[in-house]
């Protein structure tokens, strides 16, 4: 299997991908948190967390698929834009 840098893939991401991939089936978080060495819990749920925002993502219909990328892709300025003309924050 290539890995490294230039692939994208590092031995780094299978730790990561094998605990996404045991949770998906179904394995507690402090199991997962045990068999993946993981110091922080913290950091194990953001790769969870990043597991389920991608599976939503791929059950939206493909428009709306493609209307969170286009809004993903200008949030900050959209952000910034309000920021500056003084819209509250919620």
């Amino acid at each position: 299997m290539p890995y490294g840098d230039g692939v994208g893939l590092t031995w780094a991401s299978l730790r990561a991908g094998g605990d996404t991939h045991r949770y998906q089936c179904g394995m507690p978080m402090p199991e997962l948190q045990w068999a993946g060495r993981w110091k922080s819990a913290t950091t194990l749920e953001h790769y969870v967390q990043e597991w389920g925002a991608a599976s939503f993502m791929k059950s939206l219909p493909h428009r709306h698929q493609l209307a969170a990328q286009l809004l993903s892709q200008h949030a900050w300025t959209l952000l910034a834009e309000a920021i500056d003309a003084g819209l509250p924050a919620a």
